[in-house]
Parts: C-alpha cells; structure tokens; sequence
C-alpha cells in the first residue's frame, strides 16, 4: 500500500522566528484519505542533510477532519529554537489503537524551508536585554569556564572493549522505509542515529547506535583559564569606533553630545594574557505609543504557570470581564496589575519598571547601518537599498478585518427604548462581492457601565438580521462576543452595514476591538487595510495612501455644541428622500418599522397602501419608544392627507376648503341641496306673483269666466258669487287675524303653520347656524398638578366652524423629578357634546400636536384628542425628567377635526 504525504495549500517555506504560520498536511493511502479516526498518536520527525533533528507530537484534539486524514502542524517558539535556516525533510508517524503504525510518505520525504529573515542569517536573534542582564550573563559564563578549566581530572585507563560478533553497517539511509527488503544476517544500517539489524529474517531497531568506551587519549597540554573579568564603561559620539578616553568602573550617563555608551569586558587568562569585548547601545528617545496589536487565537489549555498574557487595561477593577477568562491572563488597573488565577481576580500589586535603566543592544558588526528611511514616494531606503514596503491591503487576503472604521469607537448612553442604535459600522467595498453562504468569525467587546439588563443585538444593518441574539447584559466591565456565522444571500448588498442595538435601557455602551473575517479560524482585533494612518510628522496625515490635513479643532462643532448643528438628517447624503418607495413596496409596511426620527416620504402612484392614485411625498415623526408618529403626504393631484400611526398606520384626506358650506358669506352647490335625500324648494322656482298665505294679496286685474272653473283633482266646478251661501259666523276674515281652534287640513293633510315652517327651516339650514366664537379652554386641574405646567405660557382655544373644529395653543410641560405621583398625560378636558360628534378612529384618538423635550437628546412627543375628550401626550412631567433628563418640554396644538352635526 503506497502511503503519500503533502501540503494542503502548498505551501512549504516559513520565514526564520515567524511563529503565527502552521503546516497544513494530508495523509493519503493509495490516493485516498487515511481514517485518523482510529489514531493514538502522531508525531512529526523532522530532518535534514546531516540526519534526524527533531520530533513533534501532534495534539489528537486539533485534528479537526479525522475522516479527511488532515492535519495542522504548528511552527512555534520551541520549532524555532531548534531550527535555522536550512532545506527539510519531514516524515508523520502514525500509532493505531492496535499498535500499528504507519510512516507517511512510503517513498521518499516531504520537504520544507525555513528562510531567513532580515534580522539574521544564521539563525541567532539579535537581543534585546539590560546592560546588568549583560553583565550577569558574562559573569555567570566567566566562572563556567574558570570551573571546567579548574576542575579537568585524567581519568583511569579503561578496558580493552570484546571484539563484535557478527554486525556489519553496511550504509546509513534518510527513513525505515528506504531500507533493503532483505540483507544477510548481521547487516546494519542507521537511519539517523538509529541502528537497524537484520535478525531472522526482519529488521530490528537496536536503539541508538554508541560505540564501545575508547582507550584514555594522551593528556593534553594545561590550558589556559580565564582568571578574572573586568567591566568597564566610557559615552562616546561615535557608534562604530571604540573610543580612546578614559573608562570607568561605573555606568556613566550618556550626553546629547556623545549619546552612545560603550561598554569593554575584559577577559584576563591564567597565562597573564587580556582578551576585550566591546559593545555599544544608545538610549533612544521615547516612542509614540503603538496601536494595539492583533491578539492571536485562543490555543489550547496550556499547564498552570505557563506564563501571563496582557490582555488590555482597564479603568476600575469592577470592569474586568467575568467569563471567556483563563489562566495566566491579565489586566492593567492603573500600575496595578490582576491577574486570572484559580477562577478570581488577584491584585499582584504595582508594576512600574524604571524604563530609563534599559538600552536596546546594538550588533557591533552592523553598527548603525542597518537602519531604514521613508523615502516618502511610498518606498523605504534599507542600507542604502530602496525596497517595497510591506501593504496590508495587498499582503493580506484571507484574514483581513472586513469592517470599516473600528477603531472610532464611540460611547452611548441608552434611553429605555426598543431598538436603540450603539454605533453602525460599515463594510469594505468588496463585501457585495462575496460568494453565497459566505462564513464568517466574528470577535468583538462591549463595554458597559451602569449595566442594568439590557438586551444586545448585532447583525446586518439592511434587512435587519441579526447573528448575535437576545445578549442580556447584567454587570459593568467588558463583556467579550466571538463565534461563526453564514452570511444569507440577501444580506450581501452594497452598502451593507454592522448594526449594534439595544433594548429596555439607560446604562452606557461601547463596542471596541471588532473584528470580522472570511472563514472560521478565531482572529483577534486588526484594523481595516483602508483604516491605516501614518503621522507624516509635518502636520498632515496619511491615511490609505492619501494625504490629509487634519481639520483645526478650534474651528470644528463639538458634540456638546447644541446650539447649531443638525439633530438628524431628513433626507440622503444626495438630497433625495429617505424612504424612496417602488411600485412593489408597501407604504404602511415600511412606515411601521421606521426608528424613531424625521423621515421623508416619496412613493410612486403603484406603490401599495398609497392613498392617492398619483404620485406622493411628505415627511412623518416616528416615536420609536410607544409605536407611534403622525405626519403629512401631498400628492400630485393636489390633495393632501394625514398620516397617523398608532399601532397601525391610517391616512385621513384633509377637505378641500372650496368644496364644503361655510356658514358665513355666499355659497354656490353645484347640485340642489337635500334634506332627508329630499331637494329643497329654491326661491327662483316660485313665480313672482304668488299669492302668500302669510301676508294680504291683492288682485288688480278682474278674472272674468265663461264657465264656472273646475276643480282639476275633483272634477268639481268652483262656486260663482251669486251661489256663495250667507257667511257665518265662524267664517274666517282674510283681511283679519283668525284663530284656528280646530285642524285646518287639505285634502285630508295637515296645513303647515307658520310655526311648523320655521322649525322646518330651522331643522334644515341648523348646521349653518352653530359657528361659534373661539373659546378659551382652562388647565383640567382635577388630571394635572399646577406645578407640572407653566401658566403663562400654556393656553388652548376651540372654535367651531363651518361644521369643523379648529383647535390651537400651546404646551409647556415641566419636568418634576422628585414625585412619581407626577405622572398625568392629560392636561385639557373637552366638553362631550363636542367630541359626541366626531367620528374617531379604530385608535379613539386623533393627533393634534407635538411636544419636543428640551434636553441634550432630541425626544419628541405626540399630543391627542382622545374619543373621551381628554387632551393628553404620551409622556407625563415625571417621566420627562426621569428618563428624558429634561427640565421641560415645549410644544404647539393645531388641528382642524370634521364635525358629524
């Protein structure tokens, strides 16, 4: 069975020291995947030209595809220390839970490189260390050598070693697998240091090979020891020629002028020779302080006193994080350093090194011509090379921070509400770009203060979808989020955003350290390629390879500037309204997941739920808290209508003014106006010499008739004068008033009076006849406390006419923090006989204003008309100082409300 060996990803070179990168390698057998599901250990032998070096054993817990038989083999610190700079060969020994083993690959070896760096090409780190670290080591090194010169003793003579029997090493090879399939009994062969001996037909490993003890060698010469050491020092204004002056038994402090101390050890041997080592450091000035460096993924749980890993700073004890801990971790609190031990906090006292008594160690043989300069035209001048500098934006592919702008971190204190922004955060340019089921690791902290149980969510900006849910922050501190997710195709739009949200609160936020990469492998905090800035150290900056003169601050507005600067945008970047709505959109929909703010308003005529059939726009206020808002829309045939949201969205077109009766001045109907679907008489229609019952007629022409007239209803002929009967008593007078005590009726029906017709004319024409002066409203001092509104400025008055109710005034609330009883909405009472004739909505109310706290955060309330007639807001003078932090709130009413009189 072949057994075959390679890289994942071809790749096979790491640098020299560069211990972030890992070897990724499959076990094949035949070509087909070797099961590891099986496997009780793995190690990783490694070698090169002159035979084996070293061997590594691969944790089981980290393979993480068994079936696929991959692995990941990690280059870290203690590879480093073993390898330099050299060609490889790396073998993987696989041990089964039955004792087999297998040796990947079969034939040959896998090869790797380690290059070298620009630091060093032998493999040794330039280092960085205190001049009494120095010292110490030099001292420890001299009474090493003093002893082992000293202490050098002739051994006894040993014993002639037995002549072998029967081994003959016959060749060395590079792996058990290239040994001969047969050899004659005895043949030897080594593989490394390992000797293999062909016993009965097989190979048998004897173990390392060591040959017999040697006869004593001749005793050497006395050699010459190191007596003593001496440690001098001397500044000097040169770092490359030793100086000539006087030395001195002490640390001499370095000057501007000679800014270089040199420092000379001095080896005096036993054979009264001197041997001098020079080396020369120079006090650099202090630095700008770095950003904050990428933390690497969370590795597994390492033995207990590992080490310590700084994890940040932070500004009390009480904000150091309670979960996502492990041992060894550790937090600045101020000098005091804490660190995570046995599940607690332990304050380990203050931590402030004297950083003056330490100089970086300069290499002798380099000097200080290893040095890099900006050329400033984006290349570096490297002793005197001019090279490519390293580019993020270039060099990182697959692990580069897909979130813009992390490090403007922002703080935000919450206002109770649902849904409430943190801070937004946009994406690289390439997001829309990515392939469907995208998977992401995402890695982030939220600090709180004054945590108070609110409930955290981030996710997709458009299409609101959030990927971490339901988050309720309980404790102040730093509160850390890591995980995996899958992008869904609808979420990758341009313009995508990252939107941090939270609920039910008034504690503060911060989201610091967010990070979110292609792929599933955990990567701490980076910044965004685009995000990098370089101080070009002439007042300008460099940002993502721009030039950019930093704005005067003296001349920019602050954000406790309030007096002139826009709360909120109303429409785009560009102009154009905020909710443009297509022919498939749905108005009502969009208005009832509008945030809390201004918005406008533009949707075509095929837009669903457009009141109008053409064309609309207008503006609404959304109060995010309670669900609620109200505005206006105009449309392009002219009319205009009411937008209310109470729940559910509903529009009221506004009359149009030329087309109602006013009670006032003249009226032109199109049409003859009717009272119970019945026309009314108009004057034009009666002819002008219509005989009135209610005054005298007088006739002056005389009717002459042939005949006597007949009734046309009847048939009868009317009575001529001379057949008139005598005239009773009881006969009524035309030219005097006559009191009927019985019906006066007319072919059986009742004969109108004068009474009956104006209570007629009455009933018709009564809703032209109730226009009212306007009227003053009082403060209902059975809702409200006196102190809860300002007197002189509060006012309301109602008006009826032309069957519509006009309402006008103004409202100031003050905001009375000290007694929760202060909790009334409602501060005018109108009279039932008004409201009994307004027809309300499903809602029983109708929006007639609105009140604006006057505080740092804008918050605006809606006042109503309730069907009970009350005039109330959804706030009260409590809560207005409570939760808004106002002192008070100012506002207007003005509405006009169609009457059913």
């Amino acid at each position: 069975m072949s057994k075959e060996l390679a890289f994942t990803d071809d790749n096979d070179v790491v640098k020299y020291l560069d211990t972030t990168t890992a070897f990724n390698l499959a076990l094949t057998a035949d070509g087909v995947a070797f099961d590891l599901t099986n496997a009780k250990s793995i190690l990783v032998k490694i070698a090169n030209d002159d035979g084996y070096i070293m061997q590594q054993t691969i944790d089981l817990t980290t393979v993480t595809s068994p079936l696929g038989g991959t692995l990941s083999f990690p280059i870290n610190q203690d590879i480093m220390n073993t390898l330099v700079p050299d060609d490889y060969d790396i073998e993987v020994w696989v041990t089964m839970n039955d004792g087999t083993q297998a040796i990947f690959p079969s034939d040959g070896t896998l090869g790797f490189s380690i290059e070298e760096n620009l630091m060093s090409d032998t493999g040794e780190v330039i280092p960085v260390i205190t001049l009494n670290d120095f010292k110490q080591q030099f001292d420890d090194l001299s009474s090493q050598m003093e002893n082992a010169v000293h202490n050098v003793q002739k051994g006894d003579k040993g014993d002639k070693g037995d002549t072998g029997t029967g081994l003959e090493i016959k060749d060395k090879v590079s792996s058990v697998s290239n040994l001969p399939s047969t050899a004659n009994e005895g043949d030897g062969y080594l593989v490394g240091e390992e000797l293999y001996v062909w016993v009965n037909g097989a190979w048998k490993d004897c173990g390392p090979l060591q040959g017999p003890k040697g006869d004593q060698g001749i005793q050497g010469n006395t050699g010459t020891g190191v007596s003593s050491t001496t440690i001098q020092y001397q500044i000097s204004n040169s770092a490359t020629t030793a100086p000539t002056g006087t030395w001195s038994n002490n640390i001499v402090a370095t000057t501007t002028t000679n800014p270089y101390l040199w420092m000379k050890a001095t080896l005096n041997y036993t054979d009264d020779t001197t041997k001098d080592f020079y080396l020369v450091s120079q006090k650099g000035d202090k630095g700008d302080t770095g950003a904050t460096g990428a933390t690497g993924p969370i590795g597994p749980q390492g033995p207990v006193g590992a080490g310590l890993v700084v994890k940040g700073t932070v500004n009390d004890a009480s904000q150091l994080p309670t979960t996502g801990n492990q041992e060894g971790y550790c937090y600045f609190v101020g000098t005091d350093l804490y660190v995570w031990d046995a599940g607690t906090w332990k304050n380990c006292g203050s931590v402030s090194p004297d950083l003056s008594k330490y100089v970086t160690v300069t290499d002798l043989n380099n000097g200080l011509s290893t040095k890099v300069t900006d050329n400033k035209d984006g290349t570096e001048q490297l002793n005197g090379v001019k090279v490519q500098p390293y580019n993020k934006l270039s060099d990182i592919t697959n692990l580069r921070n897909i979130v813009l702008q992390t490090d403007n971190v922002l703080s935000y204190t919450a206002q109770g509400g649902v849904g409430e922004t943190i801070q937004n955060f946009p994406l690289y340019s390439g997001f829309s770009s990515l392939p469907s089921g995208t998977q992401i690791y995402y890695s982030y902290d939220l600090v709180v203060k004054n945590a108070d149980g609110g409930v955290h969510w981030l996710g997709w900006a458009l299409n609101w979808n959030a990927f971490v849910n339901n988050q309720h922050i309980t404790t102040d501190g730093i509160h850390h989020f890591q995980g995996t997710a899958t992008i869904p195709d609808k979420d990758i739009v341009s313009g995508q955003k990252i939107h941090a949200t939270i609920d039910g609160s008034h504690a503060t936020y911060q989201l610091t350290n967010l990070m979110i990469v292609v792929g599933s492998v955990p990567v701490t905090h980076l910044p965004a390629p685009e995000d990098k800035v370089t101080d070009n150290k002439d007042g300008s900056i460099e940002v993502n390879g721009s030039s950019i003169t930093p704005a005067d601050d003296s001349k920019v507005v602050h954000s406790t500037d309030t007096s002139n600067w826009q709360k909120s945008k109303v429409t785009d970047d560009t102009g154009m309204p905020l909710l443009m709505l297509g022919d498939t959109d749905d108005l009502s929909a969009k208005i009832s997941i509008l945030p809390n703010g201004y918005f406008t308003i533009y949707c075509t005529a095929e837009t669903l739920n457009n009141p109008s059939a053409s064309p609309i726009r207008g503006i609404i206020h959304i109060t995010a808290s309670t669900r609620a808002g109200s505005g206006i829309l105009f449309s392009e045939d002219k009319k205009a209508y009411i937008i209310t949201l109470l729940e559910t969205v509903t529009y009221t077109q506004i009359a149009n003014d030329s087309k109602v009766a006013h009670l006032s001045g003249a009226n032109n109907f199109d049409t003859v106006p009717t009272v119970n679907n019945n026309p009314l008489l108009l004057a034009s229609s009666l002819p002008s010499d219509l005989a009135r019952t209610g005054s005298d007629q007088e006739f002056t022409g005389k009717n002459t008739f042939d005949t006597a007239p007949i009734d046309k209803t009847t048939g009868h002929p009317y009575i001529t004068k001379d057949s008139v009967p005598a005239v009773p008593d009881t006969l009524a007078d035309t030219t005097k008033d006559a009191n009927f005590t019985g019906k006066l009726q007319k072919s059986g029906i009742d004969v109108a009076t004068t009474t009956d017709v104006n209570n007629t004319i009455n009933t018709v024409v009564s809703p032209l006849n109730t226009n009212t002066n306007w009227t003053s409203l009082n403060v209902d001092s059975s809702q409200t406390e006196n102190s809860d509104w300002e007197p002189s400025t509060t006012n309301l008055q109602y008006r009826i006419y032309n069957s519509t109710l006009y309402l006008t005034g103004q409202y100031i609330m003050l905001g009375n923090g000290g007694n929760s009883s202060h909790n009334s909405t409602t501060l005018f009472q109108l009279s039932s006989d008004i409201t009994s004739k307004i027809s309300f909505p499903s809602t029983n109310k109708f929006p007639i204003g609105i009140l604006q706290a006057l505080a740092q955060q804008a918050s605006m309330f809606m006042i109503s008309l309730t069907s009970d007639g009350k005039i109330t807001c959804v706030t009260n003078p409590y809560d207005l100082n409570v939760t808004y932090g106002a002192s008070m709130a100012g506002g207007f009413i003005n509405a006009a409300i169609p009457l059913n009189l």
